[in-house]
C-alpha cells in the first residue's frame, strides 16, 4: 500500500512538474514572442532614430545654411542701408538745391511779373495817349479843315500823317512871286488857322518854308533857296504871333530849302507843288 502511494504521489509530482514544466514553455513562448515584438520595435526605433537623426543633422546643417544666409542677409542689409542712407543724403541734398532753385525761379518770375505788369499799365497809359492824341489831332484836323475850306482849291491840304497834323499852302497862296511878304489872301488864309489853333494851346506849330531848286536872283539879302524857305517860314510865324496873338513858345520857324521835294523839279508843274509852305500841328 505505502508502494502505491508512494508511487501516486510521485506521480502527482510528476503531473505537477510537467505542468509547471508546459506553463514554463508557455511562458517563454510568450516572452519569446514578446521579445520578438520587442526587437521589432527596437529595430523600428533604431531606423526611426537613425532617419530623425539623418533628418536632424540635415536640418541642422539647413540651419547652419540660413544662418549664414541671415548674416549675409544681414550684411547686406547694412550695405544697402549704407548705401540707401548716402543715396537718401543725396536725394535730400538734391531736393534742397531744386528747392533752392524754385524759390530763385519763383522770386525770379515774381519780379519778371511785377515788370510785365508795370509795362503793361505804362503801355496801356501810352495807347491811352495815344488815343487821346489821335482823338485831338482828328478833331483839330477837321477844326482846320473846316476854318479853310474856302482855300481848297488854290493849293491847299490838310491831312494827319503818325499823330500830326499836316497843313501844306502853296506858295502862290500866302506870297507873291520872290517875296517873302505874305499877301492879303494868305493872310485870310492864316486868320483861319489861327483861329482854329488859338484855343488849342497844347498843341506846337511848327512852319517849314520850301522851295523849288531855281536859283534866287535879285532878292536882296537872300541868298539862296535855304533863305528864302527860312525867311518864309519866319514871315508865317511872326504874322501869327503879332497879327494872330497865338503863343510864341508855341512856334517854330524852320526852312528846308529845295530838298524835301514832293515832285521832279523839272518840269513847271513840280516846280510849283515843291513850293509851299507846311504847317505842321505837333501834340
Amino acid at each position: 500500500g505505502e508502494m502505491e502511494a508512494l508511487k501516486n504521489k510521485m506521480q502527482d509530482m510528476a503531473d505537477s512538474r510537467n505542468k509547471s514544466l508546459n506553463q514554463l514553455k508557455t511562458d517563454v513562448a510568450d516572452l519569446q514572442m514578446k521579445l520578438n515584438e520587442c526587437e521589432e520595435d527596437r529595430t523600428k526605433l533604431a531606423n526611426d532614430t537613425t532617419r530623425l537623426g539623418s533628418g536632424y543633422r540635415k536640418m541642422r546643417d539647413d540651419i547652419g545654411d540660413l544662418r549664414e544666409r541671415n548674416e549675409q542677409i544681414s550684411s547686406n542689409y547694412q550695405k544697402l542701408k549704407a548705401q540707401g542712407n548716402e543715396k537718401m543724403r543725396g536725394l535730400v541734398d538734391q531736393m534742397e538745391g531744386l528747392q533752392r532753385d524754385l524759390n530763385e525761379r519763383d522770386k525770379k518770375i515774381s519780379f519778371m511779373e511785377g515788370v510785365l505788369n508795370e509795362r503793361e499799365s505804362r503801355l496801356a497809359d501810352v495807347e491811352n495817349r495815344l488815343k487821346q492824341r489821335d482823338s485831338l489831332m482828328n478833331a483839330i484836323q477837321k477844326r482846320v479843315t473846316d476854318a479853310l475850306l474856302g482855300f481848297k482849291d488854290q493849293g491847299l491840304t490838310v491831312e494827319v500823317i503818325d499823330g500830326k497834323v499836316y497843313v501844306s499852302l502853296s506858295n502862290k497862296l500866302l506870297f507873291a512871286t520872290g517875296s517873302t511878304k505874305i499877301d492879303a489872301n494868305g493872310q485870310k488864309a492864316l486868320a483861319g488857322l489861327a483861329n482854329a489853333l488859338k484855343a488849342q494851346e497844347d498843341v506846337t506849330i511848327m512852319v517849314e518854308g520850301h522851295t523849288d531848286n531855281m536859283p534866287v536872283s535879285n532878292l536882296g539879302d537872300i541868298k539862296d533857296n535855304w533863305d528864302l524857305s527860312v525867311k518864309r517860314a519866319t514871315s508865317v510865324v511872326r504874322a501869327l504871333q503879332t497879327r494872330f496873338k497865338i503863343d510864341p513858345n508855341r512856334l517854330i520857324a524852320a526852312g528846308r530849302g529845295e530838298y524835301n521835294t514832293l515832285a521832279p523839279n523839272s518840269t513847271e508843274e513840280g516846280r510849283a507843288t515843291n513850293r509851299r509852305t507846311r504847317i505842321i500841328i505837333l501834340p
